[in-house]
């Protein structure tokens, strides 16, 4: 496996033909964050190091290549002149959620700082991470596997202050009641996969995929950041509609505007087969699903 990048102008009909981006190692895990100047940047895993590099319309910069080994799972972010990176970095026993800042100079990246999101010593697994960045603070999210089942974390720092991460908080709600821990359905309900995105004016949902109800397998959940309030997320909603409650769903990814729009995509298999659908921000609430 290789990575790729395929790019058109919005009005255009066809893409342009795939430019190879990755290295001559197996790649996987890609993500992708535009910025200015028609450039893109991208990271990935390859041969279990992150690597990372631009992109413009004359062809893309140099490689970057952390120099962490054990390393899987990148997301990426914009900082105004910098690029903010997440993955998770084998560290003794366990996956650790890492954070890196890396400097834009033209085509060409320049590590500039880096920590531990979780200054603890990791107590289980940390995988997955997503980062979003705002004005004037970056958000990470990821599985945490510290209970003893996979639940959702988060931790933010001010910009002025990179490496001074809160402690990270629960994100995603457990099962209420006498089955949420029993020989029979274990410590609790599964996560899996959150995604970050902003829209509107310094507003943040996260979105995952949730087992809480067991019987039909995942649904796609989110939260919203509440700056202002003791907890950074609020409470758990359900995105899919009734419709798909009776049906799987995983993969959530989602995009917002500074206008306010905010559209979640994810699988969903309600109609018999492997299906991407869609639903979008109603004020409050969200709209029908509609399979893309």
């Amino acid at each position: 496996p290789r990575v790729y990048l395929a790019r058109k102008q919005r009005d255009a009909e066809t893409f342009s033909p795939a430019l190879g981006i990755s290295g001559d190692g197996e790649a996987y895990e890609p993500s992708l964050v535009a910025l200015d100047n028609h450039r893109f940047a991208l990271a990935w895993e390859e041969d279990a190091r992150i690597h990372a590099r631009l992109v413009s319309p004359a062809g893309p910069g140099p490689i970057v290549i952390l120099g962490e080994t054990d390393a899987a799972q990148p997301s990426l972010a914009s900082q105004g002149e910098h690029l903010l990176l997440v993955y998770s970095r084998r560290d003794g026993r366990y996956g650790r959620i890492v954070i890196e800042r890396l400097k834009i100079d033209g085509l060409t990246l320049h590590p500039d700082q880096g920590c531990a999101v979780d200054a603890e010593p990791a107590q289980d697994e940390q995988l997955y991470p997503s980062i979003v960045s705002l004005a004037d603070r970056t958000i990470v999210a990821w599985e945490d596997r510290r209970p003893g089942h996979t639940i959702i974390m988060a931790a933010q720092n001010k910009n002025e202050k990179f490496c001074s991460f809160s402690s990270p908080q629960r994100i995603s709600e457990g099962r209420q009641g006498r089955r949420s821990q029993s020989v029979t359905y274990g410590k609790g309900n599964g996560v899996s996969r959150v995604a970050l995105a902003g829209y509107g004016k310094g507003q943040v949902l996260a979105v995952w995929a949730d087992k809480r109800n067991f019987r039909e397998g995942y649904d796609i959940y989110s939260a919203r950041y509440e700056p202002g309030n003791t907890q950074l997320f609020g409470l758990n909603t359900p995105v899919q509609d009734s419709f798909g409650s009776v049906a799987q769903q995983w993969h959530a990814t989602l995009a917002g505007n500074p206008s306010g729009r905010l559209v979640v995509g994810w699988d969903d298999d309600r109609d018999g087969d492997a299906n991407i659908m869609q639903s979008w921000l109603e004020g409050e609430g969200w709209s029908d699903d509609i399979a893309v």
